[in-house]
């Protein structure tokens, strides 16, 4: 605390003397002496205090909606002492959260993602000469928040993961968008992109699927790890499903198609064995063939 006090003396005194001085007084040799002998024990240097400082730039950061990242400014002029601001120009994209206004030389921002959109975060460095400098970072924000349902072709989906390293994530059908009709085929894909985000389509959620009446044919992505309960019932043409996928396991279909109205349940061949021994009416619900794509 004593540190902290006679810091902020030293810096009275600093200014004291800069305005003086730019007013056309002449300090006394004596003077001068004290000054210098102050600045060079506090490590100001009144020369750096006079110029501009220059505040670095970030590179584009990109988070998803809840997720926060945290990036350093800094003021590259050695020898400075000041304050910072940091504001985002747009807090419903990118708010900031926390930043630190405790070093003369850099200030760690915290910022949260709130939705898809781009912000600019802005640092301002002002020295104790009242003269200052901005360092920007962009920040974009891709997909949709965890657990948020959101339209996607044909059905209703939910965000269920983030990649923290790349611009992608997973997602879950969670029920059907709009029923066009006479749509006899109907298909879950790869992948999805939704607002900047690729997400991997990994669950296709309990009852999820139910409606699609003229629905013959129902082919599943590659990604699907999950069949939930009853997926499909009702479905009363619904006879063919086409599996991609080699990911499921017998917990994972446990009861999928059951109140549907499968006969046949198409699959990769290097996946026919397995897939018969979980395709049992005693697991899936109902009795299928499983047959090689």
């Amino acid at each position: 605390m004593g540190e902290v006090t006679a810091l902020k003396k030293i810096q009275v005194a600093v200014m004291a003397a800069i305005i003086a001085m730019a007013m056309g007084f002449t300090l006394s040799l004596g003077t001068q002496a004290a000054y210098a002998g102050e600045l060079q024990a506090s490590g100001i240097d009144l020369s750096a205090q006079s110029q501009m400082p220059v505040v670095n730039n970030v590179k584009q950061k990109t988070i998803y909606p809840g997720q926060t990242v945290t990036i350093t400014l800094k003021n590259t002029l050695e020898g400075q002492d000041g304050t910072w601001k940091v504001t985002s120009s747009n807090a419903k994209i990118a708010k900031v959260t926390k930043y630190t206004n405790t070093s003369e030389k850099s200030t760690k921002v915290t910022i949260k993602g709130v939705k898809a959109g781009t912000a600019t975060i802005t640092a301002k460095y002002t020295n104790i000469n009242d003269m200052s400098d901005n360092g920007t970072a962009k920040i974009k924000v891709t997909g949709v928040a965890k657990g948020k349902t959101f339209g996607t072709l044909a059905y209703k989906a939910k965000a269920t993961a983030h990649s923290k390293t790349s611009n992608t994530g997973t997602m879950a059908i969670t029920g059907v968008k709009k029923v066009p009709q006479n749509r006899t085929a109907y298909n879950i894909p790869d992948t999805k992109k939704v607002k900047g985000r690729t997400y991997k389509v990994t669950a296709i959620n309990s009852k999820a699927l139910t409606g699609l009446k003229s629905a013959k044919k129902l082919t599943v992505g590659k990604n699907v790890k999950k069949l939930g309960a009853s997926m499909i019932s009702g479905d009363k043409n619904l006879k063919t499903v086409v599996l991609h996928t080699t990911k499921l396991t017998k917990s994972s279909v446990k009861n999928s198609l059951k109140g549907s109205s499968v006969k046949t349940v198409k699959v990769p061949s290097s996946m026919v064995a397995k897939y018969k021994k979980i395709f049992t009416k005693a697991n899936c619900g109902v009795k299928v063939t499983v047959k090689s794509l």
